[in-house]
């Protein structure tokens, strides 16, 4: 059997997490600060750990708040995309295609957040080690390197 948290909390929390306000995350949600407020009591007791911390007047992620909303908010994005998917609405597949070196240096640290901002984009990213045949067939966008400019 499955351990799983409250779900109606859990989307609280990402809410609260991503806008970094009750007030914002209620508003997105159509239910009340004091819903969403309730609703993130909640969560931190089922999971007995602090998620957020007041500072001041703002709410800040506690260590346990920033790891855990890393996942959830990945998961959440994967179920939105799998919905969509399932519905056959709409997802837009983007082959890219980059010299490994790139890619493993300056792309795949950027995918987390890309992915986060853009769960609506099934990005795949082939890495290549050899000048790569721009043609559609292969790819969508390609980033490459060359000695001198084109044609």
């Amino acid at each position: 059997m499955r351990t799983l948290p409250p779900l109606n909390a859990l989307i609280a929390f990402e809410a609260v997490a991503r806008n970094q306000s009750v007030a914002k995350a209620g508003e997105e949600l159509g239910i009340s600060q004091s819903a969403v407020s309730h609703r993130l009591r909640l969560l931190e007791e089922y999971l007995a750990e602090p998620l957020l911390i007041k500072v001041g007047r703002q709410l800040q992620l506690s260590e346990a708040g920033r790891s855990y909303f890393s996942e959830v908010e990945r998961i959440l994005n994967e179920l939105s995309h799998i919905t969509r998917q399932v519905k056959g609405e709409g997802v837009a597949q983007l082959r890219l295609t980059a010299y490994s070196s790139f890619a493993l240096k300056r792309l795949i640290p950027l995918l987390p957040s890309f992915r986060a901002r853009n769960p609506e984009i099934d990005l795949r990213l082939q890495m290549i080690t050899e000048e790569p045949v721009l043609s559609s067939a292969t790819g969508d966008l390609f980033i490459c390197f060359a000695d001198s400019a084109p044609g």
